[in-house]
This record gives C-alpha cells, sequence and structure tokens, in this order.
C-alpha cells in the first residue's frame, strides 16, 4: 500500500521529502507550561507529596526555579515528574 502512495506521490513531490528516514519532533513542552498549563503545573507541584514517591521535593522545586528562569534544559524530566505525580495522586487516594 505504501508503494502505492509513494509511487503517487513521486509524481507530485520530490522523493528527497518522502523517501527519507523517519524524523522525530518535540513537543513545545515549556511553552505550554509557561502558558496553557502554567497553572496545572503549579497545582501538581504544590498538592504532591514528594517525599512519599521517593523524590526529593527539593529537586522538584529546582527543576521548577530552572524552568521559570527561561532554563528549558530539564522540562522533559519535569514533565515526567508531573505526569508521574498526576498518576499517584489520582491513583493512590
Amino acid at each position: 500500500q505504501k508503494n502505492v502512495v509513494k509511487q503517487i506521490l513521486g509524481k507530485y513531490v520530490s522523493a528527497n521529502i518522502f523517501m527519507r528516514k523517519k524524523m522525530g519532533f518535540g513537543a513545545p513542552l515549556g511553552d505550554w507550561f509557561r502558558e496553557e498549563l502554567f497553572t496545572w503545573v503549579e497545582e501538581t507541584i504544590e498538592r504532591t507529596d514528594w517525599e512519599k514517591i521517593g523524590i526529593s521535593p527539593q529537586f522538584v522545586l529546582n527543576l521548577k526555579k530552572e524552568f521559570l528562569n527561561n532554563d528549558d534544559t530539564n522540562t522533559t524530566y519535569l514533565w515526567m515528574l508531573l505526569v508521574l505525580a498526576n498518576s499517584v495522586n489520582r491513583y493512590s487516594k
């Protein structure tokens, strides 16, 4: 099925576009955390008992501080912690 699509595409689009290797893409977590999800990030960090799940609260606060200073280096780690925290908060009641 893909070959049929590629044959048709080849008539309209350069082969170097549709024959290239798969490429990943990044989600704009930093932008989302600063805008649409800002309240969610703040509330999740504040209401989570980090010590209960074996994570240093100071570590989380440092990640948040770095992030708020426009350092997106550890945004993925912050995302993972927020997802973990939401799972724990949701299912440990």
